[in-house]
């Protein structure tokens, strides 16, 4: 399936989630602020995102609340970052569960491919429900998802 949430969600969202296709569309509105503690409370994701996650592709726009990738064994988490509000590699990296068997990675060529292929999905859902306006910053998304996105995703067994 493909599922939409414009906005921010709760606890543990994509919980278990084994095969679909996701997108978190809220976003980041001023800078992190990770010396305040208490993460959760201002992230647009509350906690244990994608967690015991088997397999699908997660886009989140914003910020992935602490836990991130609790228990998860497969599939892949697109993490949007903008370093101008402190979401960076270091700050993704902060919120991932301790004792998880993800890391935080660069995009490779299937990555760009899958990304796009779910930004335009994304797109074209706004511009049809009359939300064009929420679509402009996206296109650079789509131009270069490298300089927009990193992947989250379990560690490559050797």
């Amino acid at each position: 399936g493909f599922f939409i949430v414009q906005g921010d969600a709760d606890t543990r969202a994509c919980i278990r989630m084994s095969g679909a296709d996701v997108i978190f569309g809220g976003e980041v509105r001023e800078p992190l602020r990770d010396d305040l503690g208490n993460l959760a409370s201002r992230a647009n994701l509350k906690g244990y995102a994608c967690e015991y996650m088997t397999s699908g592709r997660v886009v989140i726009m914003g910020d992935p609340g602490p836990w991130l990738g609790a228990g998860m064994t497969g599939g892949v988490i697109y993490q949007r970052i903008q370093p101008e509000m402190r979401l960076n590699a270091e700050a993704i990296k902060r919120r991932i569960a301790q004792g998880a068997t993800v890391e935080v990675q660069a995009l490779d060529s299937d990555d760009c491919d899958s990304l796009r292929e779910l930004l335009n999905r994304y797109i074209h859902v706004l511009e049809v429900n009359n939300q064009s306006e929420a679509t402009d910053h996206l296109y650079a998304m789509l131009a270069d998802p490298t300089r927009h996105f990193m992947k989250v995703a379990p560690k490559a067994k050797k």
